[in-house]
């Protein structure tokens, strides 16, 4: 199994946890609640093509009955992601742009089983 660098596989599952921290989250502001999982997934990310949402449309196009949750902050994308899951009948749900609050996005984020990461690279490439 290929594990991309800072990333632990975790047990008996094949999956990565990519490690998170202040860089990408504050620990301080994203926080587990007891709250009920309305959807599988979620993906918080700006709507733009270097954070890939085409793998995530993808994924879902072939795992039938799996619930997505889409929140952006802020991209160019917002409106043909949702064109494509409305033609392609995907099980995903968009919040933004605008972006929400902090304390939106945690709510948010407790709202799902898990959350992905479906970026190549967690740097933006700068022009």
């Amino acid at each position: 199994m290929a594990v991309r660098r800072g990333a632990t596989p975790r047990a008996g599952t094949g999956t990565a946890i990519l490690p998170i921290g202040p860089e990408f989250a504050g620990i301080d502001l994203f926080r587990p609640l007891a709250d009920a999982k309305r959807y599988d997934v979620i993906y918080v990310a700006a709507a733009q093509p270097y954070k890939r949402h085409d793998i995530l449309c993808d994924a879902l196009a072939q795992l039938p009955g799996v619930s997505a949750l889409c929140v952006f902050g802020y991209g160019d994308l917002a409106e043909p992601l949702r064109e494509r899951a409305a033609r392609e009948w995907l099980p995903i749900d968009f919040v933004g742009p605008p972006s929400v609050s902090f304390a939106e996005v945690n709510l948010l984020m407790n709202a799902a089983r898990i959350g992905v990461v479906c970026v190549s690279t967690t740097a933006r490439r700068r022009s």
